[in-house]
């Protein structure tokens, strides 16, 4: 009697086998990464756009709630450098030790922040204990992108009612 066991089944991958499915992998990597990249990238302009909106909000309905002018001027001189809020309590039209309300660093993205009225840059600007813009023309803010893409970057209107509008800037 010839008794023969059928051989065992070893379990695992062929070597073809391994290397089609590392082929497809490197493929999706080489399309998914720069994918990311400008997802990241995207993500992080809309977030400091907002974070700017919401602080121009917070600084007006401080104004509204403490029923005093609440000012936003650039940290070191420059907008992109952060800004703050503050009240002017001695009136002397300047920022001082212990008049600051709220502060914002830098933005992360080295994006430029311009702020204008009539075309002329801008300072600083207020809202009135009514929560209008100080002054007798609207602030117009442009965020833009560092290295420069012209879909992340936003133009900012606020009018002298306070409200601010974003729009995306047009691209030629």
């Amino acid at each position: 009697m010839d008794c023969h066991l059928p051989p065992e089944r070893v379990a695992g991958f062929t070597l073809i086998e391994l290397i089609v499915v590392i082929s497809v992998l490197g493929i999706l990597a080489t399309i998914a990464v720069p994918n990311m990249q400008d997802f990241i990238v995207s993500s992080r302009a809309h977030a400091e756009v907002r974070s700017l909106s919401r602080f121009i909000a917070a600084a007006r309905a401080e104004a509204i709630a403490r029923g005093q002018v609440v000012n936003i001027s650039p940290i070191a001189d420059s907008w992109s450098e952060g800004w703050q809020s503050w009240i002017d309590e001695n009136g002397n039209g300047e920022l001082d030790s212990g008049e600051t309300l709220k502060t914002q660093s830098a933005i992360s993205s080295h994006a430029a922040i311009l702020v204008s009225r009539s075309g002329s840059p801008v300072d600083k600007f207020n809202f009135s204990s009514e929560g209008f813009l100080g002054g007798v023309a609207e602030i117009s803010l442009q965020y833009r992108s560092s290295p420069e893409v012209c879909s992340l970057d936003r133009n900012l209107t606020l009018n002298l009612s306070g409200l601010l509008s974003t729009t995306e800037r047009v691209c030629s």
